[in-house]
C-alpha cells in the first residue's frame, strides 16, 4: 500500500460482511488468529479488521493493526443495546464519546453487609493517584461529517451520543437506567472503549457507529439483521470521508 489506509473494525462477521463485499481487489490475511481484509474503496486503501468480541480481543488485534498498517483513521461499526426508552431497534448512534462501564471501584463493606452496585464508582485505573473517570472522544470532524450525511440512513432515527463500553451485557433495567442517568450513555457494547483509547493514544482520528439491536427497557429482542443497516451507513461515510480527502 502506497498510502496509509483507513482501518475499519467490527467484532463479528455479521458486522462486516457487507463492507468486505464492497472492497475492490480484496486480499484475505490471518494474523495471530485475527481476520484481516485488505483492498480499496474508491481507489483508496482500506483495511478491515475483525477484532472478535470484547475489550481484550479488540485491544490486542487493534494494537497489532495500528503497528502494521499505521492507519490515517479508524472507523468502527456494530450492534449495541439501547440505554434509553426512546431509542429503538434500528436507530443509529454516532459515537461522539465513550465511557468504560466495566471499570469499577466498590465501596467498603464488611462480611455480611451485602453489596450495592448503585454505590460503585466508574473510573479508569492508572497508578492510584491518577485514577479517575475518563471520557474518550471521537474525532470532531468525523462526528460533524457523519451528522452531515445522517439523512442517508433510512432504517431509523440517528442520534449523536455516548457509548457505554465494557465486557458486560446489562439486562437489568434499573442498572441500565442508572448508567444512562449518571454517565449519559445512549447505548452499550463491548469494543469501543479499546478502540477510542488506542486511537486517542496514537493520535488517530476515530469514530464508531452503533446500531441499536435490542432494547431491554422496551422488550425489543436482539436482532442481528440490524448490523446490515449499520454497515450501509458506514459505507456511505467511508465514501464521503475519502471524497473529502481529495
Amino acid at each position: 500500500m502506497n498510502k496509509n489506509p483507513i482501518l475499519i473494525t467490527g467484532a463479528m462477521s455479521s458486522e462486516l460482511e457487507i463492507l468486505i463485499s464492497k472492497l475492490e481487489d480484496s486480499v484475505f490475511k490471518l494474523e495471530n488468529s485475527f481476520e484481516i481484509y485488505e483492498g480499496t474503496i474508491k481507489s483508496y486503501p482500506i483495511v478491515i479488521l475483525k477484532t472478535k468480541v470484547g475489550v481484550i480481543n479488540t485491544a490486542i488485534s487493534l494494537t497489532m493493526a495500528i503497528q502494521k498498517y499505521k492507519p490515517i483513521a479508524i472507523i468502527n461499526g456494530g450492534t449495541s443495546g439501547s440505554h434509553e426508552y426512546n431509542i429503538h431497534k434500528f436507530d443509529l448512534i454516532i459515537g461522539e464519546s465513550v465511557v468504560n462501564i466495566n471499570s469499577m471501584k466498590t465501596g467498603v463493606r464488611q462480611l455480611g453487609r451485602g453489596m450495592n452496585p448503585f454505590d460503585w464508582k466508574i473510573q479508569e485505573f492508572h497508578t492510584g493517584a491518577e485514577d479517575e473517570l475518563i471520557i474518550y472522544n471521537a474525532d470532531k470532524d468525523m462526528v460533524e461529517l457523519s451528522e452531515d450525511i445522517q439523512s442517508k440512513y433510512q432504517y431509523g432515527n440517528v442520534y449523536t451520543g455516548r457509548i457505554g463500553s465494557g465486557d458486560v451485557w446489562n439486562r437489568e433495567v434499573d442498572r441500565i437506567s442508572w448508567l444512562n442517568k449518571n454517565f449519559k450513555t445512549s447505548c452499550e457494547e463491548m469494543e469501543s472503549v479499546s478502540i477510542y483509547k488506542l486511537a486517542n493514544m496514537f493520535n488517530i482520528p476515530v469514530i464508531s457507529f452503533k446500531v441499536i439491536s435490542n432494547n431491554e427497557m422496551t422488550g425489543e429482542k436482539f436482532d442481528i439483521e440490524t448490523a446490515k443497516a449499520c454497515q450501509e451507513f458506514t459505507y456511505e461515510f467511508i465514501k464521503t470521508y475519502i471524497n473529502n480527502m481529495n
